[in-house]
């Protein structure tokens, strides 16, 4: 039988944790969260997935432009993340890949943190 599904994917970037001069920027980020979970209930029983990718630090060009100017700062950033690496644009896009497959089908409300650790509680 033929399942068809979609699958909504939002970033989001350290729900957990309060950042000064951030309270705008946070808030939309808490709400995706809830969003994604809100509208999975919603469309689960029409067979419409809905998830969310939070990715941490990756390795993007102005990632790698900071490293490179700021060395001392990338360390200490870089410290924090329990892989001891950013991410690379392939780790998010194949964790988006995978849900989006067939193979994680039950899969549906959550919030993938692609973050090497972090959201594990390294902060």
């Amino acid at each position: 039988m033929y399942f068809a599904y979609y699958d909504l994917l939002n970033s989001y970037r350290f729900l957990l944790s309060g950042y000064k001069n951030m309270s705008a920027y946070s808030s939309a980020k808490a709400a995706v969260n809830q969003l994604t979970k809100c509208v999975a209930l919603e469309y689960a029983d029409k067979g419409i997935r809905i998830n969310a990718v939070a990715p941490g630090p990756v390795n993007t060009p102005l990632a790698l432009a900071f490293s490179r100017n700021n060395p001392e700062e990338a360390k200490k950033y870089t410290s924090i993340i329990p892989t001891g690496k950013f991410s690379s644009v392939d780790d998010v896009s194949n964790a988006v890949v995978w849900l989006c497959s067939d193979l994680s089908v039950q899969i549906t409300g959550t919030v993938l943190a692609v973050d090497g650790g972090i959201s594990a509680g390294n902060i």
